[in-house]
């Protein structure tokens, strides 16, 4: 009898460790990508990926990776550093970029780099789910387990939008709204990136980017003091700041900026501690501060226009590690027109 016993008691226990193991193996799988976003028009490292649980205990994600693809194919895995709180079935996990969190005002669950790009990319999470848009090249690296992400999203993810999986009538996720086919599979949507909360659950390691097929992509800079076509202060003349991005996954190495000076003669422009004669389109450029963030403070303080001096233009150009140089200047973005004032300075209803 006690022989009996001591058996059932074994079974009970190993049917006990096998019915424990099972939602183990399974704590993470019943998952799928929900929604990506590249960045805005004005904010381009707002990036985020949502994932979404379409069954309950699927909150298993610590020590698992988030892998990141740019348009070229050079990736970036990311280790989840901790599991999140909440296992509800749709319940959703919000991987953001700071610029992305304060951009639509919330808190990720991890921050991430940024490093999606409009044009193309995928997005996998381990080998569970993959999706992918625009002219991303594809390649077994990118593949999930149901042999997804198919045909990527046509068009790449239109600027300030989302690429968002659809949902059948009921509008709950399933198993059945993945196609594997990311073309039939995503629709482009507003933003609605949600949290699983508590949020600020730190950043994932993820690794230095892999190389692609080549990285032949200008990088491109944007400045952001002084705005274009502005009136400054002689006071706040001196300090120009700006940000830089790499569209290829090499990483922005170097910001440089021309400063020129308009006068009724011709051209000057800043060497680094002076204006000196040249050409009108004959760029000077200096080395600024910093990379993705950059800035450049002008050693001396700028003459007012008004006078012999009419306008200051301001252009800003990055370099990438793969020696790609930004060549193009555009308004409100890499060049600045701007005039300097003796302040103070009073403005109208519109911006100075």
């Amino acid at each position: 009898m006690r022989a009996r016993s001591a058996l059932v008691v074994l079974s009970l226990v190993g049917l006990s460790l096998v019915t424990a193991a099972a939602p183990a193996k399974a704590a993470f799988h019943l998952m799928k990508v929900r929604e990506v976003h590249a960045g805005t028009l004005l904010e381009a490292n707002a990036d985020f990926v949502e994932l979404q649980m379409y069954s309950a205990g699927q909150q298993f994600v610590g020590s698992h990776l988030l892998t990141l693809y740019d348009q070229n194919g050079a990736s970036r895995e990311c280790t989840i550093p901790q599991n999140v709180a909440n296992g509800g079935n749709q319940e959703t996990i919000l991987f953001a970029t700071t610029q992305a969190q304060t951009a639509f005002a919330t808190n990720a669950d991890f921050t991430i780099p940024a490093f999606l790009e409009h044009g193309g990319g995928a997005v996998c999470f381990e080998n569970v789910d993959c999706v992918s848009w625009g002219s991303f090249p594809g390649g077994a690296a990118a593949t999930d387990q149901d042999g997804g992400p198919g045909m990527p999203f046509g068009g790449g993810i239109p600027i300030g939008e989302s690429i968002d999986r659809k949902l059948g009538a009921n509008n709950t996720l399933e198993a059945t709204d993945d196609t594997n086919d990311s073309a039939n599979d995503f629709d482009a949507e507003a933003a609605s990136p949600n949290p699983n909360g508590p949020v600020n659950l730190g950043s994932p390691t993820c690794t230095p980017a892999t190389e692609g097929g080549g990285d032949s992509f200008e990088p491109s800079s944007k400045i952001t003091a002084p705005k274009h076509k502005s009136a400054v202060d002689v006071r706040k003349a001196r300090n120009f700041q700006g940000k830089a991005r790499d569209q290829g996954g090499s990483e922005v190495t170097e910001v440089e900026i021309a400063l020129r000076q308009k006068r009724r003669g011709g051209c000057k422009w800043w060497n680094g501690s002076s204006f000196v004669g040249g050409g009108c389109s004959q760029k000077l450029f200096v080395e600024a501060d910093g990379q993705r963030k950059w800035s450049y403070n002008v050693s001396k303080k700028l003459k007012p226009t008004g006078g012999r001096i009419r306008n200051y233009i301001l252009f800003s150009r990055a370099t990438d590690g793969a020696g790609n140089v930004e060549t193009d200047f555009v308004p409100k973005g890499n060049k600045a027109k701007f005039e300097v004032f003796k302040g103070p300075i009073t403005c109208g209803p519109g911006p100075c």
